[in-house]
């Protein structure tokens, strides 16, 4: 029998982080906004990702996410977030990486088009070149010893 996912609210701590904000949720896990803290007054701004996986599913998505984590450790773009630590916590998985301050693409063409504001061909143009550049990146990254990571981006945001 599985735990039911935990509930976390802002201000809480994790481990050494503060839940500050959440950023998203998925089926199987949830994105926060946190601090980290460490000695000597460390701080650092991150997201944590957080698995919550549906009942019966654990194994499953614990093993997904242990693999996105190692997949994620090859990669270094600036297209693509960077993960710093996959670990466990009070048994929950998560994985700590970058925090990208704004808004995602989906969200920015919503505010515009609700504010009557076409994207400028040219501003449209570089991000759809940003994201190409990083998918073919990702797409074509290989491990320590060459072997291809077979990536294939799911959740574009």
């Amino acid at each position: 029998m599985e735990a039911e996912p935990n509930s976390h609210l802002a201000g809480d701590t994790f481990g050494p982080y503060r839940l500050e904000r959440p950023l998203g949720r998925g089926a199987a896990a949830e994105v926060w906004e946190v601090v980290e803290t460490g000695d000597l007054g460390f701080t650092k701004r991150q997201a944590l990702k957080l698995l919550q996986p549906p009942p019966g599913e654990m194994e499953t998505q614990k093993k997904a996410l242990i693999n996105e984590a190692r997949v994620c450790g090859h990669l270094k773009h600036p297209g693509v977030v960077d993960v710093y630590r996959v670990g466990e916590h009070d048994g929950e998985l998560y994985i700590a990486m970058e925090f990208v301050d704004g808004p995602d693409l989906n969200t920015l063409l919503v505010a515009l088009r609700r504010h009557g504001i076409a994207i400028p061909v040219g501003a449209a143009l570089d991000a759809a070149i940003d994201l190409t550049e990083a998918l073919d990146y990702a797409h074509n990254a290989v491990d320590d010893v060459g072997e291809p990571l077979n990536i294939v981006h799911r959740d574009l945001k």
